[in-house]
Parts: C-alpha cells; sequence; structure tokens
C-alpha cells in the first residue's frame, strides 16, 4: 500500500498542475476583484475585443467627419474595456440590492421582445463582433440591468450618472494586472 501512496501524491500533483495550467491558458484568473466578485482575465479579454471592433468600425464611419482622427491607443481601449467591465458589475449589485430577487425576472422581461430579433443578431455581429449569445450577456442583459437600476433610482429622485459616481468612489477595487491602475473613479493605462 505504501508503494501506491507516491504515485497516488504524483499523479494528484500532475492532476493540479494540468488543472492550473488550463485555467491560466483559457483566462480562468482574476484580473481585478470589484466588491467580492472577480473579474477574469477571459471577460476582460472578450470585453477589449468587443470595444475595440465597436472602436474600428466607429472610426471606420466617422474618420472623415472627427476634427481629431488619431486612433486610441490599444492600451487606453484595454483600460476603457476593464472600466466597462468594473461599471457593469457595479450596477449588477446596485441592481439586485433595489429589485431583489426580481431582477432576472425584470431583464428577462424587459428582454422578451428582441429573443428572436434576426436583424439584432446582425446588428451584434457587426458593430461589436459578438455573436448572438455573447451579444445578449454582454451588451443587452448588461443594458437591460442599467435601465432598471436607472429606473429605480429615478423614482428615488436620483440619477444613475451620480449614483455610479459615488458608487465608483465607494468600491473596493483591486486590479491585479501591473498594465492597470484604479484611481477610484476610472481604470487608467500605465
Amino acid at each position: 500500500m505504501s508503494d501506491y501512496k507516491y504515485y497516488i501524491i504524483f499523479v494528484s500533483m500532475m492532476a493540479t498542475g494540468l488543472a492550473v495550467a488550463f485555467c491560466i491558458t483559457q483566462g480562468y484568473y482574476p484580473i481585478a476583484l470589484v466588491g467580492g466578485d472577480f473579474v477574469s482575465a477571459r471577460s476582460f479579454s472578450e470585453e477589449y475585443r468587443a470595444t475595440d471592433t465597436y472602436y474600428q468600425n466607429f472610426m471606420k464611419t466617422y474618420q472623415a467627419a472627427l476634427k481629431d482622427n488619431t486612433m486610441l491607443p490599444a492600451s487606453e481601449l484595454e483600460a476603457d474595456a476593464l472600466d466597462n467591465l468594473i461599471e457593469k458589475d457595479l450596477i449588477k449589485d446596485g441592481a439586485e440590492r433595489e429589485a431583489g430577487t426580481d431582477l432576472n425576472m425584470l431583464v428577462q422581461s424587459k428582454l422578451s421582445g428582441y429573443s428572436n430579433d434576426a436583424d439584432l443578431v446582425k446588428a451584434g455581429l457587426a458593430l461589436y463582433g459578438l455573436d448572438r449569445r455573447a451579444f445578449w450577456n454582454k451588451i443587452l442583459v448588461p443594458q437591460a440591468t442599467r435601465e432598471i437600476l436607472q429606473g429605480r433610482l429615478f423614482l428615488k429622485g436620483q440619477n444613475i450618472d451620480d449614483w455610479l459616481v459615488s458608487a465608483k468612489k465607494s468600491a473596493h477595487v483591486l486590479i491585479f494586472s501591473p498594465n492597470f491602475s484604479w484611481d477610484g473613479e476610472k481604470v487608467s493605462a500605465k
């Protein structure tokens, strides 16, 4: 039995090492911590690709009309993408506090008319480069959540922009990447 003990330990260590390597290569490690929620490198990468695709499409369309048509550096787009993820997390937490357990039902109700809209799927692919599922989860659900929070705050006589500034200032945000910093209001590229 003692001979097998070393084999079991060795196999366990190898399996753990392979699992860790898989998680790292797939981006399942945190790049930031917002309150108690982790932002994974994978979700950051997906958000950055969508942000970059949208920005490239915007510049192709409006570059001639813009006075300053210089392209933003990739580091600024990355910082914007991470800032968007932090905002989405803060808004989701605020909406959960305001709507409670009804939030998912309210979001699904708000988006129910768009579930079979083929034009919306084409727009998501054209604007953001996202397939149907990713467009739904990365763009539509966060927007619906924001609108629900905005409505709840309006009923209390508050503005979502003011609420978001306050939420950012009071949020506990840790960024694990040396490429970015959090100044209490936004993410900046270093």
